[in-house]
Protein backbone atom coordinates (compact mmCIF):
# COMPACT_ATOMS: atom_id res chain seq x y z
CA UNK A 1 0.00 0.00 0.00
CA UNK A 2 1.21 3.49 -0.79
CA UNK A 3 0.79 4.74 2.77
CA UNK A 4 3.03 7.13 4.67
CA UNK A 5 5.84 5.12 6.23
CA UNK A 6 5.72 5.03 10.06
CA UNK A 7 8.73 6.62 11.72
CA UNK A 8 10.05 4.85 14.85
CA UNK A 9 10.31 6.79 18.08
CA UNK A 10 13.37 6.81 20.34
CA UNK A 11 13.58 3.58 22.32
CA UNK A 12 14.55 5.27 25.59
CA UNK A 13 11.15 6.97 25.95
CA UNK A 14 8.10 5.08 27.30
CA UNK A 15 5.23 5.36 24.84
CA UNK A 16 2.33 3.45 23.38
CA UNK A 17 3.19 1.06 20.57
CA UNK A 18 2.76 2.53 17.08
CA UNK A 19 4.14 5.37 15.05
CA UNK A 20 4.23 9.03 16.05
CA UNK A 21 1.62 9.68 13.39
CA UNK A 22 -0.69 7.26 15.17
CA UNK A 23 0.06 9.07 18.44
CA UNK A 24 -1.02 12.44 17.06
CA UNK A 25 -4.08 10.93 15.42
CA UNK A 26 -5.10 9.23 18.65
CA UNK A 27 -4.59 12.48 20.52
CA UNK A 28 -6.97 14.29 18.18
CA UNK A 29 -9.52 11.49 18.20
CA UNK A 30 -9.66 11.40 22.01
CA UNK A 31 -9.44 15.11 22.84
CA UNK A 32 -10.83 17.14 19.91
CA UNK A 33 -14.35 17.08 21.33
CA UNK A 34 -13.03 18.17 24.73
CA UNK A 35 -11.04 21.01 23.13
CA UNK A 36 -14.11 22.34 21.32
CA UNK A 37 -16.30 22.09 24.44
CA UNK A 38 -13.74 23.90 26.60
CA UNK A 39 -13.46 26.77 24.14
CA UNK A 40 -17.22 27.20 23.92
CA UNK A 41 -17.57 27.07 27.72
CA UNK A 42 -15.03 29.88 28.10
CA UNK A 43 -16.72 31.99 25.44
CA UNK A 44 -13.64 31.84 23.20
CA UNK A 45 -14.27 28.98 20.77
CA UNK A 46 -11.54 27.57 18.59
CA UNK A 47 -11.76 29.19 15.12
CA UNK A 48 -13.74 27.00 12.75
CA UNK A 49 -11.04 26.87 10.09
CA UNK A 50 -8.66 25.50 12.74
CA UNK A 51 -11.22 22.98 13.98
CA UNK A 52 -11.85 21.77 10.43
CA UNK A 53 -8.15 21.19 9.87
CA UNK A 54 -7.71 19.37 13.18
CA UNK A 55 -10.61 17.08 12.29
CA UNK A 56 -9.39 16.57 8.72
CA UNK A 57 -6.06 15.24 9.97
CA UNK A 58 -7.88 12.15 11.23
CA UNK A 59 -8.60 11.24 7.61
CA UNK A 60 -5.22 12.18 6.15
CA UNK A 61 -3.50 9.10 4.72
CA UNK A 62 -6.29 6.74 5.86
CA UNK A 63 -7.74 4.55 3.07
CA UNK A 64 -10.96 4.14 5.09
CA UNK A 65 -11.78 7.78 4.24
CA UNK A 66 -11.26 7.41 0.47
CA UNK A 67 -8.49 6.54 -1.96
CA UNK A 68 -7.42 6.10 -5.56
CA UNK A 69 -7.29 2.45 -6.64
CA UNK A 70 -4.44 1.51 -8.98
CA UNK A 71 -4.22 -1.82 -10.74
CA UNK A 72 -1.55 -3.53 -12.82
CA UNK A 73 -2.89 -4.54 -16.26
CA UNK A 74 -0.38 -7.37 -16.50
CA UNK A 75 -0.40 -9.22 -13.15
CA UNK A 76 -3.63 -7.78 -11.70
CA UNK A 77 -1.83 -6.48 -8.59
CA UNK A 78 -3.65 -3.67 -6.75
CA UNK A 79 -2.35 -0.62 -4.89
CA UNK A 80 -4.35 2.05 -3.06
CA UNK A 81 -3.30 5.66 -2.51
CA UNK A 82 -5.22 7.33 0.36
CA UNK A 83 -6.29 10.95 0.07
CA UNK A 84 -4.45 13.64 2.02
CA UNK A 85 -6.03 16.40 4.09
CA UNK A 86 -4.00 19.11 2.29
CA UNK A 87 -3.69 20.92 5.61
CA UNK A 88 -1.66 24.14 5.76
CA UNK A 89 -1.12 24.35 9.49
CA UNK A 90 0.60 21.39 11.14
CA UNK A 91 0.14 18.19 9.07
CA UNK A 92 3.72 16.89 8.57
CA UNK A 93 2.84 14.84 5.50
CA UNK A 94 1.01 17.59 3.61
CA UNK A 95 3.55 20.15 4.79
CA UNK A 96 6.37 17.96 3.49
CA UNK A 97 4.74 17.69 0.10
CA UNK A 98 4.19 21.45 -0.05
CA UNK A 99 7.81 22.01 0.99
CA UNK A 100 9.24 19.87 -1.82
CA UNK A 101 6.70 21.22 -4.33
CA UNK A 102 7.54 24.86 -3.56
CA UNK A 103 11.30 24.29 -3.55
CA UNK A 104 11.21 22.50 -6.91
CA UNK A 105 9.04 25.21 -8.46
CA UNK A 106 11.31 28.00 -7.20
CA UNK A 107 14.45 26.43 -8.64
CA UNK A 108 12.87 25.39 -11.95
CA UNK A 109 10.67 28.40 -12.70
CA UNK A 110 11.41 31.38 -10.44
CA UNK A 111 14.98 31.82 -9.18
CA UNK A 112 17.52 32.84 -11.87
CA UNK A 113 21.04 31.43 -11.77
CA UNK A 114 22.42 34.16 -9.51
CA UNK A 115 23.51 34.08 -5.85
CA UNK A 116 20.74 33.97 -3.26
CA UNK A 117 20.96 35.19 0.35
CA UNK A 118 18.56 34.22 3.13
CA UNK A 119 17.25 37.07 5.30
CA UNK A 120 15.41 36.16 8.51
CA UNK A 121 13.56 38.69 10.66
CA UNK A 122 11.96 37.86 14.02
CA UNK A 123 9.74 40.21 16.01
CA UNK A 124 8.94 41.06 19.64
CA UNK A 125 5.88 39.43 21.21
CA UNK A 126 3.45 42.35 20.84
CA UNK A 127 4.22 42.53 17.10
CA UNK A 128 3.79 38.75 16.72
CA UNK A 129 0.34 38.83 18.28
CA UNK A 130 -0.73 41.87 16.23
CA UNK A 131 0.02 39.97 12.98
CA UNK A 132 -0.76 36.41 13.97
CA UNK A 133 -4.41 36.30 12.79
CA UNK A 134 -4.40 39.24 10.37
CA UNK A 135 -3.28 38.19 6.86
CA UNK A 136 -3.54 41.73 5.47
CA UNK A 137 -1.16 43.03 8.16
CA UNK A 138 1.29 40.18 7.48
CA UNK A 139 1.26 41.01 3.77
CA UNK A 140 1.97 44.68 4.37
CA UNK A 141 4.68 43.92 6.93
CA UNK A 142 6.42 41.58 4.48
CA UNK A 143 6.23 44.22 1.75
CA UNK A 144 7.67 46.90 4.02
CA UNK A 145 10.54 44.67 5.19
CA UNK A 146 11.46 43.51 1.69
CA UNK A 147 11.39 47.08 0.40
CA UNK A 148 14.02 48.01 3.01
CA UNK A 149 16.18 45.12 1.78
CA UNK A 150 15.66 46.12 -1.86
CA UNK A 151 16.71 49.72 -1.11
CA UNK A 152 19.90 48.46 0.54
CA UNK A 153 20.76 46.37 -2.53
CA UNK A 154 20.25 49.38 -4.82
CA UNK A 155 22.64 51.30 -2.60
CA UNK A 156 25.10 48.40 -2.48
CA UNK A 157 25.38 48.13 -6.29
CA UNK A 158 25.49 51.92 -6.66
CA UNK A 159 22.49 52.28 -8.96
CA UNK A 160 19.21 53.80 -7.74
CA UNK A 161 17.43 52.41 -10.82
CA UNK A 162 18.49 48.80 -10.26
CA UNK A 163 15.85 46.18 -9.48
CA UNK A 164 16.26 43.32 -7.03
CA UNK A 165 14.02 40.35 -6.35
CA UNK A 166 12.85 38.34 -3.35
CA UNK A 167 10.46 35.60 -2.25
CA UNK A 168 9.27 35.91 1.35
CA UNK A 169 7.87 33.07 3.45
CA UNK A 170 5.99 33.39 6.73
CA UNK A 171 6.83 30.72 9.28
CA UNK A 172 4.19 30.80 12.02
CA UNK A 173 5.83 28.75 14.79
CA UNK A 174 9.01 28.20 16.74
CA UNK A 175 10.51 24.81 17.55
CA UNK A 176 8.33 24.54 20.70
CA UNK A 177 5.19 25.07 18.58
CA UNK A 178 4.91 28.54 20.10
CA UNK A 179 3.13 31.14 18.00
CA UNK A 180 6.04 33.05 16.47
CA UNK A 181 5.29 34.52 13.03
CA UNK A 182 8.67 35.37 11.53
CA UNK A 183 9.78 36.12 8.01
CA UNK A 184 12.24 34.12 5.91
CA UNK A 185 13.17 35.64 2.55
CA UNK A 186 15.21 34.27 -0.34
CA UNK A 187 16.67 37.45 -1.84
CA UNK A 188 18.76 37.73 -4.99
CA UNK A 189 22.15 38.80 -3.63
CA UNK A 190 22.44 41.84 -5.86
CA UNK A 191 20.30 43.72 -8.34
CA UNK A 192 19.57 43.87 -12.07
CA UNK A 193 20.32 46.82 -14.31
CA UNK A 194 19.06 47.11 -17.87
CA UNK A 195 21.49 49.30 -19.79
CA UNK A 196 20.53 50.95 -23.06
CA UNK A 197 21.24 48.78 -26.08
CA UNK A 198 21.21 45.48 -24.18
CA UNK A 199 18.72 42.71 -24.86
CA UNK A 200 18.59 41.49 -21.26
CA UNK A 201 19.22 43.05 -17.84
CA UNK A 202 22.62 42.50 -16.25
CA UNK A 203 22.97 41.25 -12.67
CA UNK A 204 25.40 42.94 -10.32
CA UNK A 205 26.38 41.16 -7.12
CA UNK A 206 26.46 42.99 -3.81
CA UNK A 207 29.01 42.64 -1.04
CA UNK A 208 28.14 40.96 2.24
CA UNK A 209 26.46 43.34 4.73
CA UNK A 210 28.49 44.12 7.84
CA UNK A 211 27.26 44.49 11.41
CA UNK A 212 26.82 48.26 11.13
CA UNK A 213 24.76 47.87 7.97
CA UNK A 214 22.65 45.16 9.60
CA UNK A 215 21.94 47.33 12.66
CA UNK A 216 20.97 50.21 10.38
CA UNK A 217 18.69 47.94 8.31
CA UNK A 218 16.93 46.45 11.33
CA UNK A 219 16.22 49.94 12.68
CA UNK A 220 14.64 50.87 9.35
CA UNK A 221 12.63 47.66 9.38
CA UNK A 222 11.41 48.36 12.89
CA UNK A 223 10.17 51.82 11.90
CA UNK A 224 8.51 50.43 8.77
CA UNK A 225 6.76 47.63 10.69
CA UNK A 226 5.58 49.98 13.42
CA UNK A 227 4.22 52.30 10.73
CA UNK A 228 2.19 49.45 9.23
CA UNK A 229 0.80 48.52 12.64
CA UNK A 230 -0.08 52.14 13.39
CA UNK A 231 -2.04 52.41 10.11
CA UNK A 232 -4.08 49.39 11.19
CA UNK A 233 -4.61 50.72 14.72
CA UNK A 234 -2.34 48.08 16.24
CA UNK A 235 0.21 50.22 18.00
CA UNK A 236 1.20 49.86 21.62
CA UNK A 237 -1.57 49.89 24.24
CA UNK A 238 -4.34 49.52 21.66
CA UNK A 239 -7.50 47.48 21.73
CA UNK A 240 -6.08 45.37 18.91
CA UNK A 241 -3.20 44.26 21.09
CA UNK A 242 -5.58 43.41 23.93
CA UNK A 243 -7.72 41.33 21.59
CA UNK A 244 -4.65 39.46 20.34
CA UNK A 245 -3.55 38.88 23.92
CA UNK A 246 -6.93 37.44 24.92
CA UNK A 247 -6.94 35.09 21.93
CA UNK A 248 -3.38 34.02 22.68
CA UNK A 249 -4.41 33.23 26.25
CA UNK A 250 -7.41 31.22 25.01
CA UNK A 251 -5.14 29.16 22.77
CA UNK A 252 -2.63 28.47 25.54
CA UNK A 253 0.31 30.30 24.01
CA UNK A 254 3.54 30.38 26.03
CA UNK A 255 5.14 33.30 27.79
CA UNK A 256 7.94 35.09 26.00
CA UNK A 257 11.53 33.98 26.50
CA UNK A 258 13.37 37.26 25.94
CA UNK A 259 16.97 37.07 24.77
CA UNK A 260 18.90 40.30 24.60
CA UNK A 261 20.99 39.30 21.62
CA UNK A 262 21.86 42.92 20.84
CA UNK A 263 24.25 43.12 23.79
CA UNK A 264 26.11 39.91 23.05
CA UNK A 265 29.72 40.36 22.01
CA UNK A 266 29.77 37.18 19.91
CA UNK A 267 27.20 38.43 17.40
CA UNK A 268 28.02 37.36 13.91
CA UNK A 269 28.75 39.90 11.22
CA UNK A 270 25.45 39.45 9.35
CA UNK A 271 23.32 39.98 12.44
CA UNK A 272 21.36 43.09 13.40
CA UNK A 273 19.32 43.80 16.52
CA UNK A 274 17.06 46.63 17.66
CA UNK A 275 14.45 46.51 20.45
CA UNK A 276 13.94 42.73 20.03
CA UNK A 277 13.72 42.97 16.23
CA UNK A 278 16.31 40.36 15.24
CA UNK A 279 17.74 40.23 11.69
CA UNK A 280 20.04 37.57 10.21
CA UNK A 281 21.49 37.36 6.71
CA UNK A 282 24.45 35.02 7.02
CA UNK A 283 23.44 32.23 4.60
CA UNK A 284 24.34 32.65 0.93
CA UNK A 285 24.17 30.10 -1.90
CA UNK A 286 25.90 30.58 -5.24
CA UNK A 287 24.02 30.88 -8.50
CA UNK A 288 25.38 27.65 -9.97
CA UNK A 289 24.58 25.61 -6.87
CA UNK A 290 21.00 24.83 -7.83
CA UNK A 291 20.79 21.83 -5.50
CA UNK A 292 21.96 24.08 -2.63
CA UNK A 293 19.30 26.64 -3.49
CA UNK A 294 16.67 23.90 -3.51
CA UNK A 295 17.83 22.70 -0.07
CA UNK A 296 17.63 26.27 1.23
CA UNK A 297 14.13 26.64 -0.22
CA UNK A 298 13.11 23.43 1.54
CA UNK A 299 14.45 24.81 4.80
CA UNK A 300 12.46 28.05 4.68
CA UNK A 301 9.23 26.19 3.74
CA UNK A 302 9.62 23.26 6.17
CA UNK A 303 6.60 21.99 8.19
CA UNK A 304 6.19 23.33 11.71
CA UNK A 305 5.94 19.85 13.31
CA UNK A 306 8.33 16.94 12.98
CA UNK A 307 6.68 13.82 14.33
CA UNK A 308 9.95 12.15 15.30
CA UNK A 309 10.31 14.78 18.04
CA UNK A 310 6.94 13.94 19.65
CA UNK A 311 6.69 11.17 22.28
CA UNK A 312 4.33 10.23 25.10
CA UNK A 313 4.99 9.77 28.82
CA UNK A 314 3.30 7.02 30.88
CA UNK A 315 0.98 9.58 32.51
CA UNK A 316 -0.39 10.69 29.12
CA UNK A 317 1.56 13.94 28.78
CA UNK A 318 3.36 14.71 25.53
CA UNK A 319 7.06 15.50 25.18
CA UNK A 320 8.30 17.62 22.27
CA UNK A 321 12.07 17.62 21.75
CA UNK A 322 13.41 21.00 20.62
CA UNK A 323 15.36 21.36 17.40
CA UNK A 324 18.24 22.79 19.41
CA UNK A 325 18.60 23.49 23.12
CA UNK A 326 17.77 26.91 24.51
CA UNK A 327 20.42 29.00 26.23
CA UNK A 328 19.25 27.84 29.66
CA UNK A 329 19.77 24.19 28.65
CA UNK A 330 16.11 23.32 27.96
CA UNK A 331 16.01 20.57 25.33
CA UNK A 332 12.35 19.48 25.43
CA UNK A 333 8.92 20.81 26.40
CA UNK A 334 6.15 18.83 28.15
CA UNK A 335 2.47 19.41 27.32
CA UNK A 336 -0.88 18.24 28.51
CA UNK A 337 -2.88 16.89 25.54
CA UNK A 338 -5.21 19.90 25.41
CA UNK A 339 -2.31 22.34 25.59
CA UNK A 340 -0.65 20.72 22.60
CA UNK A 341 -3.88 20.81 20.59
CA UNK A 342 -4.33 24.50 21.43
CA UNK A 343 -0.92 25.27 20.04
CA UNK A 344 -1.65 23.31 16.87
CA UNK A 345 -4.95 25.16 16.45
CA UNK A 346 -3.18 28.52 16.78
CA UNK A 347 -0.86 27.65 13.87
CA UNK A 348 -3.58 26.98 11.28
CA UNK A 349 -3.72 29.94 8.84
CA UNK A 350 -7.04 31.28 7.66
CA UNK A 351 -8.43 30.13 4.34
CA UNK A 352 -6.97 32.03 1.36
CA UNK A 353 -4.36 33.65 3.60
CA UNK A 354 -1.19 33.70 1.52
CA UNK A 355 2.04 32.84 3.36
CA UNK A 356 4.32 33.48 0.35
CA UNK A 357 5.15 36.95 -1.01
CA UNK A 358 6.93 37.70 -4.32
CA UNK A 359 8.68 41.06 -4.73
CA UNK A 360 10.80 42.90 -7.29
CA UNK A 361 11.72 41.19 -10.55
CA UNK A 362 10.33 37.90 -9.22
CA UNK A 363 6.82 39.32 -8.83
CA UNK A 364 4.31 37.97 -11.33
CA UNK A 365 3.63 41.27 -13.16
CA UNK A 366 7.06 42.89 -13.06
CA UNK A 367 8.11 44.23 -16.45
CA UNK A 368 11.50 42.47 -16.31
CA UNK A 369 10.32 39.12 -14.99
CA UNK A 370 10.18 37.32 -18.35
CA UNK A 371 13.77 38.34 -19.05
CA UNK A 372 15.02 37.21 -15.63
CA UNK A 373 13.31 33.99 -14.52
CA UNK A 374 14.39 30.64 -16.04
CA UNK A 375 12.67 29.95 -19.37
CA UNK A 376 10.36 26.98 -19.83
CA UNK A 377 12.90 24.28 -20.56
CA UNK A 378 13.17 20.55 -20.92
CA UNK A 379 11.85 19.91 -17.42
CA UNK A 380 8.30 20.73 -18.63
CA UNK A 381 6.83 17.83 -20.67
CA UNK A 382 5.97 18.67 -24.25
CA UNK A 383 2.49 20.10 -24.68
CA UNK A 384 2.06 21.00 -21.00
CA UNK A 385 1.81 24.58 -19.84
CA UNK A 386 4.52 25.51 -17.36
CA UNK A 387 3.01 25.37 -13.88
CA UNK A 388 4.15 25.34 -10.27
CA UNK A 389 2.09 22.22 -9.60
CA UNK A 390 4.01 18.94 -9.83
CA UNK A 391 2.05 15.65 -9.94
CA UNK A 392 2.70 13.57 -6.84
CA UNK A 393 4.35 10.72 -8.80
CA UNK A 394 6.83 13.11 -10.42
CA UNK A 395 7.50 14.72 -7.05
CA UNK A 396 8.17 11.32 -5.43
CA UNK A 397 10.60 10.49 -8.23
CA UNK A 398 12.39 13.81 -7.92
CA UNK A 399 12.56 13.88 -4.12
CA UNK A 400 13.08 10.23 -3.17
CA UNK A 401 13.93 8.51 -6.46
CA UNK A 402 10.80 6.32 -6.17
CA UNK A 403 8.74 5.20 -9.16
CA UNK A 404 5.40 5.21 -7.38
CA UNK A 405 3.27 4.21 -10.38
CA UNK A 406 5.22 1.08 -11.27
CA UNK A 407 3.98 -2.33 -10.15
CA UNK A 408 6.31 -3.72 -7.50
CA UNK A 409 5.51 -7.28 -8.64
CA UNK A 410 6.28 -7.14 -12.37
CA UNK A 411 7.47 -3.58 -13.08
CA UNK A 412 4.54 -2.68 -15.36
CA UNK A 413 3.01 0.79 -15.15
CA UNK A 414 -0.07 0.98 -12.93
CA UNK A 415 -3.37 2.39 -14.23
CA UNK A 416 -6.21 4.03 -12.32
CA UNK A 417 -9.08 1.62 -11.78
CA UNK A 418 -11.31 3.83 -9.61
CA UNK A 419 -11.38 6.95 -7.46
CA UNK A 420 -13.29 6.11 -4.26
CA UNK A 421 -14.66 9.15 -2.44
CA UNK A 422 -17.35 7.58 -0.28
CA UNK A 423 -16.05 6.21 3.05
CA UNK A 424 -18.71 3.50 2.97
CA UNK A 425 -17.62 2.28 -0.48
CA UNK A 426 -13.97 2.57 0.54
CA UNK A 427 -14.47 0.24 3.52
CA UNK A 428 -16.29 -2.36 1.44
CA UNK A 429 -13.62 -2.31 -1.27
CA UNK A 430 -10.81 -2.57 1.28
CA UNK A 431 -12.47 -5.71 2.66
CA UNK A 432 -12.72 -7.17 -0.86
CA UNK A 433 -9.02 -6.43 -1.47
CA UNK A 434 -8.08 -7.97 1.88
CA UNK A 435 -6.60 -4.75 3.26
CA UNK A 436 -6.94 -3.56 6.89
CA UNK A 437 -9.78 -1.20 7.68
CA UNK A 438 -10.30 0.75 10.94
CA UNK A 439 -13.17 3.22 10.39
CA UNK A 440 -13.28 4.21 14.05
CA UNK A 441 -9.90 5.95 13.65
CA UNK A 442 -11.15 8.44 11.05
CA UNK A 443 -14.51 9.46 12.48
CA UNK A 444 -14.56 12.08 15.28
CA UNK A 445 -17.42 11.86 17.73
CA UNK A 446 -18.57 15.44 17.11
CA UNK A 447 -17.85 18.24 14.70
CA UNK A 448 -19.00 21.83 15.11
CA UNK A 449 -18.24 22.97 11.55
CA UNK A 450 -19.79 21.82 8.31
CA UNK A 451 -21.31 18.31 8.05
CA UNK A 452 -18.54 15.71 7.96
CA UNK A 453 -19.68 14.05 4.74
CA UNK A 454 -19.89 17.40 2.90
CA UNK A 455 -16.37 18.52 3.72
CA UNK A 456 -13.98 18.81 0.78
CA UNK A 457 -10.83 16.73 1.24
CA UNK A 458 -9.46 16.95 -2.31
Amino acid sequence: MLLPCPVPLPEDRPREAGSARDLLRRLLRDHLEELVAEGEARGRPIPRHAERELAAYLRCGRPEAGFTWYRCPRCDHSEVLPFSCKGRGFCPSCGGRRMNQTAANLVDHVLPEVPVRQWVLTFPMRVRLARAWRPAVRREVAGAVLEVVAAWYREAVGDPGAEGGAVGFWQLAGSALNLNPHLHALVLDGAYRWDAGRERPVFRCASRPGREAMDRLVRKMRRAVEGVLARHGLGEDTEGDEEAGRLAEALGLPTTRWRNAGEREDRRRCHGFDAYFDLHAGVRVGGRDRSGQERLARYVTRPVLKLERLTELPDGRLVLALKRSWEDGTSEVVFRPLDLLKRLAALVPQARANLVVYRGVLAGHHRWRAAVVPPAGAEAPAGRRRSGWIPWAELMRRTFGISALVCRMCGTGLVVRAVVRSPEVARKLLQVLGLPCKPEEVEPRSYRGEPWEDADFW
